[in-house]
C-alpha cells in the first residue's frame, strides 16, 4: 500500500508536534500530499472574548504559521474543524469524508499525562479510524520529544 495522502492532527501543543517529521519524511518519500488538521471544540469557543470571526482568522493564521514553520516548502493543506462535540469524534468524521491513507498522530496532545502510554484523542483514532494510524510517542523518560530544527 501507498501511504501517499497523510493527515496530521495537532492542538497546537509542544507535544502534538512530534508526529510533524515523520509525516514530512513520509510524504517526500512517495511525493504524497499533506493534510494538517486541528480541532475547535464548543469550550474554545467559549473562553474568548473576541468575536468568532476574528477567532477563527486568528486560528487560520496560527495553523498556516505552524505549517510553513514546520513543514517548510511542502505546503500541507491546513484544515481547521469546528466540533460541538469532542476533537475524536470531529476528526473521525472527517476520516468518513476524505480520502485518507496514513493518520500520522502524536501519542499525546495539550492535556498530556506522562503516566497514560497516550491520550485519549489519540486512543480513540487508534481503535476507530479507517484507516492506518502511526503513533508517535510525545515523550521520552526526560520530557518531550522535540527534534531540534537546524
Amino acid at each position: 500500500m501507498l501511504f501517499d495522502s497523510i493527515l496530521v492532527t495537532t492542538d497546537f501543543s509542544r507535544a502534538s508536534s512530534v508526529a510533524f517529521d515523520l509525516a514530512l519524511y513520509q510524504a517526500k518519500a512517495v511525493h504524497g500530499n499533506i493534510t494538517l488538521l486541528t480541532v475547535l471544540c464548543s469550550e474554545d469557543f467559549s473562553t474568548q472574548i473576541l468575536p468568532e470571526e476574528e477567532f477563527m482568522r486568528q486560528k487560520r493564521e496560527e495553523l498556516q504559521d505552524l505549517a510553513s514553520c514546520s513543514f517548510h516548502k511542502y505546503s500541507p493543506e491546513c484544515v481547521i474543524l469546528r466540533s460541538r462535540t469532542t476533537a475524536q469524534d470531529a476528526i473521525l468524521q472527517y476520516l468518513e469524508e476524505e480520502p485518507i491513507n496514513l493518520i500520522v498522530l502524536a501519542s499525546h496532545g495539550h492535556t498530556a499525562n506522562k503516566e497514560l502510554p497516550m491520550g485519549g484523542t489519540a486512543q480513540s483514532i487508534l481503535h476507530c479510524a479507517p484507516y492506518p494510524v502511526l503513533l508517535i510517542p510525545s515523550f521520552t523518560e526526560t520530557g518531550y520529544r522535540i527534534q531540534k530544527r537546524p
